[in-house]
C-alpha cells in the first residue's frame, strides 16, 4: 500500500483545478460506493462540504442506521 501522494504544488489555471477536483471527487466516490449503497445525494452533499472546507450533519430517518 502507497502512502498519500504529495499535492501539487504549482499554481494551476481553473481548468485544471476544476479538473483535478472533479477527478478526486469521482475517485472518492467510488471508493465509498463500496461499502455505502444508495445514499447517493447524501454522498454527493458530504463531499461538497469536505472539498468546500465545511461542515455536514448527516441526519436519517430514526433505525435506518
Amino acid at each position: 500500500m502507497t502512502g498519500p501522494t504529495k499535492p501539487n504544488t504549482q499554481p494551476l489555471d481553473l481548468e485544471s483545478a476544476a479538473r483535478e477536483v472533479t477527478e478526486a471527487h469521482g475517485k472518492l466516490k467510488s471508493e465509498i460506493h463500496k461499502i455505502i449503497v444508495g445514499q447517493d445525494q447524501v454522498l454527493d452533499e458530504v463531499l461538497a462540504a469536505v472539498f468546500c472546507g465545511g461542515h455536514a450533519l448527516v441526519v436519517g430517518v430514526p433505525g435506518l442506521a
